[in-house]
């Protein structure tokens, strides 16, 4: 069996009086695709805000690649987060939105547009690149914060509501389903929905 990459031990959540998660234990391995499910307000996005690192448990242990992560920063982490709303410039293109964070990160220009066009490609809109992405498509937008996370990191993908598709139609969010599906098989990296 092979280790677990992401481990949290008996996370807990709490704002103020109210407790967002409760208890947590959770193990996932590389290339394994998980899904955490629940009605509003029951901790899904607080639980992958954890693990990025943009909030810090209360309780408990995050633990990736073995190494304790509670108290690690953000921008020391390889936990890239696609948000719901995607969060995407609009004064850019494409292939900008997938090369900013790697540009923050102070990856060189070269490298930049190389890692930005592969993603790019390997979620098939790799001829939208040059496209502001105001003009493209949801399902277009949504690769693109996709193909945003995979340049940014090797080892997590972490987004919510990437396979529900709220905003588009049922083929389109068939065929997204399929793209997600596949390159996570490829990259052998797990997601966590």
């Amino acid at each position: 069996m092979t280790d677990p990459l992401v481990i949290l031990s008996g996370v807990v959540k709490r704002f103020g009086d109210f407790t967002a998660v409760h208890r947590l234990d959770l193990e996932i391995t590389a290339g394994e695709f998980v899904a955490i499910m629940g009605p509003s307000g029951c901790g899904k996005t607080t639980t992958l805000r954890m693990i990025a690192g943009l909030e810090v448990p209360t309780e408990g242990e995050v633990r990736i690649s073995g190494r304790l992560m509670n108290a690690v920063p953000v921008h020391e982490r390889d936990t890239p987060m696609v948000w719901q709303s995607l969060a995407l410039f609009p004064f850019l293109n494409a292939r900008e939105n997938v090369e900013f964070e790697l540009r923050m990160r102070g990856v060189g220009a070269a490298e930049r547009r190389r890692r930005a066009v592969q993603w790019l490609e390997r979620l098939e809109i790799g001829d939208f690149a040059e496209r502001n992405v105001a003009t493209l498509s949801g399902g277009q937008r949504q690769r693109v914060a996709l193909a945003r996370a995979g340049a940014g990191a090797a080892q997590r993908r972490e987004g919510t509501d990437l396979l529900r598709c709220r905003r588009l139609d049922e083929p389109a969010c068939q065929g997204l389903r399929g793209v997600v599906l596949g390159l996570q098989d490829r990259v052998q990296a797990p997601a966590i929905l």
